[in-house]
């Protein structure tokens, strides 16, 4: 997860965020709250992503099978 990522899901820039983890005075419970959605949003996004390519990979069970004299596996 990168920064852009969390500050893109949170709806703030990327410069913002950075404030707000590096000034205590900025923290707030809401910034927090806030972060936590994101964060949520964002692994969901992630396992939503993981399961469409897992579901890909399911569906071709000797993709990784080579055919004698098949140097590239296709």
């Amino acid at each position: 997860m990168t920064i852009a990522e969390l500050a893109f899901c949170a709806g703030i820039s990327s410069q913002l965020l950075s404030l707000i983890e590096l000034d205590s005075g900025r923290q707030s419970p809401q910034y927090e709250a806030m972060l936590r959605r994101a964060c949520a949003a964002l692994m969901s996004a992630r396992h939503a992503e993981l399961a469409q390519m897992e579901a890909e990979l399911s569906a071709c069970p000797n993709i990784f099978t080579m055919e004698q004299g098949d140097q590239d596996g296709v």
